[in-house]
C-alpha cells in the first residue's frame, strides 16, 4: 500500500521498500477495523522470517468475542 484513505493510520511497513503493509482505523485504535498485508502460504516456507497467524488470528478472535458480548447485553 503507497497510500491510506483518510482516518487510516499506518502501524507496518515493509523493510525492504518502506510500502504500509499494516493499518487501522482511527476510530478503532484497538484493531477491529485493520487491514494487514500478509502471506500465510509463506509462514513455512520462510521460517523466522514471516509472522506467525496466531497473534493476529488471536487479536482479531477476542476483539469479535468483546463486541459480541457487548452486544448481548
Amino acid at each position: 500500500i503507497k497510500y491510506l484513505g483518510k482516518g487510516l493510520i499506518a502501524d507496518a511497513w515493509c523493510k525492504e521498500d518502506g510500502l504500509i503493509e499494516g493499518f487501522f482505523h482511527e476510530s478503532t485504535p484497538e484493531g477491529s477495523i485493520m487491514g494487514i498485508q500478509w502471506h500465510p502460504e509463506f509462514f513455512h516456507h520462510f521460517p523466522g522470517k514471516v509472522i506467525p497467524p496466531e497473534p493476529m488470528l488471536n487479536h482479531w478472535l477476542e476483539l469479535c468475542r468483546t463486541k459480541r458480548t457487548m452486544l448481548e447485553i
